[in-house]
């Protein structure tokens, strides 16, 4: 069995009820599944002794995070002390800023910006995270950079529209399409000449409804004009091939359902993802149109579902 430490004895005798911690025998059987179970049940562990110690999971968690070795658990051990808000997890954490895998890397990055509270701080950590070789690390850190309340996302997504990932790109040219300012939403429009279809069809309704057709090709136009050394062959392109692509996005608009893009924007900036019931209050939408539409594009894998909670790949 793992050491835990203090941890079983502090948190999962019978004796911990009496002493007015939480959960009682199940405090007990999570600690113990979260040190001796199987990969599956330790990752489990990991996700329910938050919900059921609160606070007081912080201590076994990083205890935990000391001697677990699984990928799959230690991410799940990291997004739980995330959520916790606890800040002293944070020197726990730090060490796996480094991991071999990916996936743990980037649960430790969510987490630590969930709980630093300095600026340079966070800089640091998005840095570290959009400099990553792994694309879903870099998508991640986006994602959880465009969730920190006052975090100034428009550097990142002028910068990120020249990662190579696609799926990067496509973050990048939502995040700038939906600005409120005009001029800075007409970079978007560059977004039109992508390499990536996948690019194309996410920013296209979007660019759509900003500037209409006509106004697409013609903002396109504008901004190639005034900007000579951003990209400009790919903005000089962007008036011929705008048309047809706007036009098309503006007829998916059109159909019935709900386009993909407006789920998209729920997501960027819910961290811990979102509910069937959040997206039917966030988009005002019927609760079975929003299932049908959900059930569709999980098929297409442009959604993926973790326990109850939906998050982008």
């Amino acid at each position: 069995m793992r050491t835990a430490f203090g941890a079983l004895d502090r948190f999962a005798s019978p004796a911990g009820e009496a002493r007015g911690l939480p959960g009682g025998g199940l405090a007990h059987s999570l600690v113990e599944e979260l040190f001796s179970g199987s990969a599956e049940q330790r990752a489990r562990a990991a996700t329910r002794i938050e919900a059921v110690l609160g606070l007081e999971a912080v201590e076994p968690l990083c205890e935990a995070l000391t001697v677990e070795t699984g990928a799959e658990v230690l991410a799940a051990i990291c997004a739980s002390l995330g959520r916790l808000g606890a800040e002293e997890a944070y020197d726990f954490l730090r060490p796996h800023l480094a991991a071999e895998e990916p996936s743990v890397r980037a649960a430790a990055i969510e987490a630590c910006l969930r709980l630093v509270r300095t600026e340079p701080d966070r800089s640091w950590l998005v840095e570290l995270g959009l400099g990553d070789a792994s694309a879903p690390v870099r998508r991640r850190t986006f994602l959880a950079a465009a969730a920190l309340p006052g975090f100034e996302l428009l550097p990142l997504a002028l910068r990120c529209r020249t990662d190579g990932d696609p799926h990067v790109r496509r973050l990048a040219y939502v995040a700038l399409a939906s600005e409120s300012d005009p001029a800075v939403a007409r970079r978007a429009l560059e977004a039109l000449s992508d390499p990536d279809e996948g690019v194309r069809r996410a920013v296209g309704p979007l660019l759509s409804r900003r500037f209409g057709v006509d106004g697409a090709a013609s903002a396109s136009s504008s901004s190639a004009r005034s900007q000579p050394g951003s990209a400009p062959e790919t903005l000089a392109k962007a008036p011929d091939g705008a048309g047809p692509v706007v036009a098309a996005a503006a007829r998916t608009t059109q159909e019935p359902g709900i386009p993909f893009e407006e789920i998209e924007l729920v997501l960027m900036t819910s961290l811990r993802g979102a509910t069937l019931a959040d997206l039917v209050e966030r988009l005002d939408r019927g609760e079975a149109e929003v299932a049908r539409v959900v059930e569709r594009y999980l098929a297409e894998g442009r959604l993926v579902l973790r326990g109850s909670r939906l998050y982008l790949p």
